[in-house]
C-alpha cells in the first residue's frame, strides 16, 4: 500500500508565521484562515498556529479548543502541552496544567517556554532552587528575546523574594533589555526602589510599566499610591479611579482612595 501523501501547505502558512513572529497577530489570524479554506484538513503545526493567534488576541476558550484539536493529531507536540497548560493555569486549574507540563518536560526537558512554565509554578511554592535553575536553562537554551526576558523576570522575582536585591537588580534589568516592552521586570524594579525610599525612581518605572500594560490594577493602584504621597492628588484620584472602574472588587484600590 503506498503510503498517504502529505498535503502541500499553501504559502499562506509561512506567512501567517511570519506575521505572527512580527506581532501583527491579526493579520497572522486572517491567513491562518486562510489555510483552512484551501486546506481543510491541515496538519498539527497549522492549528497551533492558529491557537497562538487566538489567546494573543485574548480569545481562550478558541485557543484551548485548537491546542486540543492540535494535541488530537499530535499528541506528543510539546508547544501545544505548554500553551494548553498556560491557559490551564490562568484560569487557577492548577491540578489539570501540571500533568500538562510534566509530560511537556518529560518530552523534552531542554524546551525554554516548558521550563519558564515550571519556573513560574515553583515561584509560588517558594522553591526558589528550582525556580532559578529551571529559569536559568530557560534563559541559556533560548535565542527568543520574550522567552529570554521572561526567565530573566522569574530570576529576578526569584532573587528579590529571598532579598537578594543586587541579583534581583541584574536579572530585572536584564529582562528588560531583552525585551523593552515587557512590563514585568519595571513593576518588578519599581518595587525595589519603592523599598529602598527612593520614590521618585520607582514612578518612573511604575510609569513604564502602566505604558506597556495600561490596564494593571496592581501598577494602578501602586502609582495612585505614590502620586497622592508626593501630593499629587489630580494624578493619584485618575489612576485610583481607573483602577476601580477596572477592578471594582479590589478592595486595595477602594481604600488608596478613601
Amino acid at each position: 500500500t503506498l503510503p498517504t501523501p502529505t498535503p502541500t501547505l499553501p504559502p499562506a502558512a509561512g506567512q501567517a508565521s511570519v506575521k505572527f513572529q512580527m506581532g501583527q497577530t491579526k493579520e497572522a489570524l486572517k491567513l491562518y484562515r486562510e489555510v483552512f479554506h484551501a486546506l481543510p484538513t491541515p496538519p498539527a503545526a497549522v492549528r497551533l498556529g492558529l491557537a497562538f493567534c487566538f489567546a494573543k488576541l485574548g480569545q481562550s476558550d478558541l485557543a484551548r479548543r485548537a491546542l486540543e484539536r492540535t494535541l488530537a493529531l499530535q499528541e506528543d507536540n510539546v508547544e501545544a502541552l505548554t500553551a494548553l497548560a498556560v491557559i490551564k493555569l490562568n484560569e487557577d486549574k492548577v491540578k489539570e496544567a501540571l500533568p500538562l507540563l510534566e509530560r511537556a518536560y518529560n518530552l523534552e526537558p531542554s524546551h525554554p517556554a516548558t521550563l519558564n512554565q515550571l519556573a513560574n509554578h515553583f515561584f509560588y511554592k517558594a522553591d526558589h532552587h528550582r525556580v532559578q535553575t529551571l529559569a536559568k536553562r530557560a534563559y541559556l537554551a533560548s535565542a527568543s528575546p520574550a522567552i529570554r526576558a521572561e526567565a530573566g523576570y522569574h530570576m529576578g522575582r526569584s532573587f528579590h523574594a529571598q532579598g537578594d536585591h543586587s541579583s534581583a537588580l541584574q536579572w530585572y534589568t536584564q529582562s528588560g533589555k531583552e525585551r523593552p516592552e515587557y512590563s514585568a521586570p519595571l513593576f518588578g524594579l519599581g518595587q525595589m526602589h519603592m523599598s529602598h525610599g527612593d520614590h521618585n525612581k520607582a514612578v518612573l518605572y511604575f510609569e513604564r510599566a502602566l505604558k506597556h500594560a495600561p490596564e494593571s490594577v496592581e501598577t494602578l493602584r501602586v502609582l495612585g499610591h505614590l502620586y497622592a504621597e508626593t501630593g499629587k492628588r489630580a494624578q493619584a484620584l485618575q489612576h485610583l479611579t481607573r483602577a476601580t472602574e477596572l477592578a471594582p472588587d479590589d478592595v486595595g484600590s477602594w481604600l488608596e482612595m478613601a
